[in-house]
């Protein structure tokens, strides 16, 4: 039986110019120019998640480190009202300053790391480095491959192993690849910005950036939610906790951690960059559920780090401050009331002594001339 369709249509079928792939290739670059000619400061906005790693290496590529810069995961994300610092700094030091908030979701001090090297080679390094830790930031001991993609590192045999099993073509790793297609094209380097502008806009929320010196997104939307309007069970917090423990129960706090403490602090030191631990709080809510001496056993580790390499490491007790429920968004992370208590007495105790006139103020002491900072 012949075909329905004549061996003329056919050959008429497969014959065409490829219009589609013209108009899409003329599409794609269109876009391409378009990116490269809009100020970067409007493309890096990216929100959460791995975005935000992506958001503070382009950052510091393109600006230069901030003289300023702030180090931690969520809580030291949530702990500075970045808008706050910029003023109270600008105001006690007479001056311009640029601050950034480079803190990234569920950050260990082995990206941190990853971020501090990334600072030491920028065109321009940070002056102060304040570093907003807690037991969460050094819990574990593994790596995260994924984020270490970002930065383009391997800095350890299982890296390089993973690195290997993800090599897309010929001998190249797929993290060259990616790596490579940043730097020239910008459709890919802002890509999580792109997804980001989409998942606004049914929330009809503007997308912040405490890299760009913005407030978080629960400061500006949600600033009065906290622990005492909002409580929250017991069971979700120890459902919480049990997360964060290993088979046996323990919260472990890896050495892998610990040495990259050690290696920050020497980074630091090395390229004539002043440091300060500042711990960041958390609720008794939380601290009643984490297995007995955690918060004692953590703050032991950091000041041992710091005492070795002679820098500041700052508790909410050495800094004045208390809190209670209402200073708690949840459990783990402060709202914008209790943020603001943190960032004033940054300000007064940390950043003016650091970069004031006299360079060399001791970090810690109140100023004379400072307000309360309870």
């Amino acid at each position: 039986m012949r075909s329905s369709t004549s061996s003329s249509e056919r050959t008429h079928c497969g014959s065409g110019f490829p219009w589609a792939v013209v108009v899409a290739a003329c599409l794609v670059a269109l876009v391409e120019v378009a990116v490269h000619l809009t100020p970067t400061r409007s493309l890096l906005g990216y929100g959460e998640g791995l975005g935000t790693y992506y958001e503070v290496r382009h950052t510091i590529e393109d600006k230069g480190a901030a003289e300023v810069s702030v180090l931690g995961e969520s809580r030291g994300r949530e702990s500075i009202v970045m808008p706050d610092l910029d003023k109270l700094s600008e105001g006690r030091l007479g001056r311009e300053i640029y601050t950034a908030n480079y803190s990234c979701p569920d950050a260990k001090s082995t990206d941190m790391l990853l971020v501090t090297r990334e600072m030491m080679s920028a065109r321009t390094k940070p002056k102060l480095v304040v570093y907003v830790i807690s037991s969460r930031g050094l819990l574990g001991d593994d790596h995260s491959v994924q984020r270490e993609e970002v930065f383009g590192v391997f800095p350890n045999e299982y890296g390089h192993g993973t690195a290997q099993k993800l090599a897309s073509f010929s001998e190249y790793p797929l993290w060259q690849v990616r790596n490579a297609l940043q730097r020239h094209y910008y459709t890919f380097r802002y890509r999580y910005r792109f997804r980001n502008v989409f998942a606004s806009v049914p929330r009809h929320r503007a997308m912040l950036s405490p890299v760009q010196g913005e407030e978080t997104t629960w400061q500006r939307y949600m600033p009065n939610r906290s622990l005492a309007t909002n409580p929250i069970s017991d069971a979700h917090i120890q459902d919480y906790v049990a997360r964060l423990l290993d088979a046996d129960g323990k919260y472990v706090m890896g050495q892998t951690r610990v040495e990259a403490l050690r290696e920050i602090v020497a980074l630091c030191a090395r390229n004539g960059v002043k440091l300060a631990f500042v711990a960041a709080p958390i609720s008794d809510d939380l601290n009643r559920h984490l297995p007995a001496g955690t918060q004692e056993r953590f703050r032991e580790i950091v000041r041992n780090v710091a005492n070795e390499g002679g820098v500041p490491f700052l508790t909410p007790e050495d800094l004045g401050l208390s809190f209670d429920r209402s200073d708690f968004r949840e459990q783990s992370h402060l709202n914008r009331r209790g943020a603001e208590k943190v960032t004033k007495a940054v300000v007064d105790q940390v950043v003016v002594p650091a970069l004031g006139p006299a360079g060399g103020g001791a970090v810690g002491q109140v100023p004379t001339s400072g307000g309360s900072t309870s």
